[in-house]
């Protein structure tokens, strides 16, 4: 029986190194090389190796991608002066009945809790879940509410201001059509909105203990309650606002059409 021959050649894998600035790849030896065993016409047998490497070649993500990938990632940065969102019906159910159950079945885990309130919400009849229904309903008029007069606020004003700053490039083109929409003049506001803003403080610091709507009503009753002269006051300022804002507005549309022109005379005639 003739001798049997082993190739020495191993199987290589090629792996790709991550690297940052360059594709660099980094060649390992599979220790443990693949036979195959062939027979001779005498019948003797040769076990040969496969010497042909197979390469597994990745590529590593390049940095546009990775960087598309983490903003998906970042979250959107929440106004902690906003007021709290409405809630669904049967999270309403679940708030009203959760302790009910936690009491009368206390071995339950969160989880097996949570199970307990969907199978009760499931088997709840119409009229019972209209209950829920109907506090959905409150509860999202409430926040509908509040949210307006929040946006109405300085305190909205300064979120506003401070998200801008921060999304702001480090350098744009002061003609672009971006910033002249960013330049676009407030509105005026009403009276009313000019008395909320110059008296909203004062009934924060003599009523510490209301919420944002229970302010906005307070702000609503007084108002009710001014004299015409007392009320004279913010129709003047309203009226200035007025004034203010149509000539902004004016000086905006002037300013906006000269840049438009500039960005016309500039185009080739085919594009135009």
């Amino acid at each position: 029986m003739a001798p049997i021959e082993v190739d020495a050649k191993p199987k290589a894998k090629v792996k790709k190194r991550k690297s940052e600035d360059s594709e660099d790849s980094q060649i390992e030896v599979d220790a443990k090389p693949k036979a195959k065993v062939k027979k001779n016409k005498s019948g003797d047998s040769k076990i040969e190796v496969d010497a042909k490497p197979k390469a597994k070649v990745k590529k590593n993500k390049s940095e546009d991608s990775n960087e598309s990938t983490k903003k998906k990632k970042e979250k959107i940065a929440k106004d902690p002066n906003a007021p709290k969102r409405n809630m669904n019906a049967y999270i309403h159910y679940c708030n009203g009945n959760r302790e009910h159950i936690m009491a009368s079945r206390p071995n339950l885990n969160f989880g097996e809790i949570t199970k307990v309130v969907s199978a009760n919400w499931k088997a709840l009849s119409s009229w019972e879940r209209a209950i829920w229904d109907a506090k959905a309903a409150a509860d999202k008029q409430r926040y509908q509410k509040d949210l307006a007069d929040y946006k109405d606020s300085d305190q909205y004003a300064k979120w506003q201001a401070s998200q801008m700053e921060e999304s702001k490039p480090a350098s744009s083109d002061s003609t672009s059509v971006d910033n002249i929409k960013k330049k676009k003049p407030k509105r005026n506001v009403a009276a009313f909105m000019h008395y909320s803003k110059g008296t909203r403080d004062d009934v924060k610091a003599n009523q510490p203990d209301l919420s944002f709507g229970e302010i906005a009503k307070a702000l609503s009753v007084n108002w009710k309650a001014l004299t015409d002269q007392e009320r004279a006051v913010w129709d003047e300022k309203a009226a200035a606002d007025k004034v203010r804002y149509q000539n902004e507005l004016a000086e905006y549309q002037s300013f906006e059409a000269t840049v438009q022109d500039i960005v016309d005379a500039k185009m080739p005639a085919k594009e135009k």
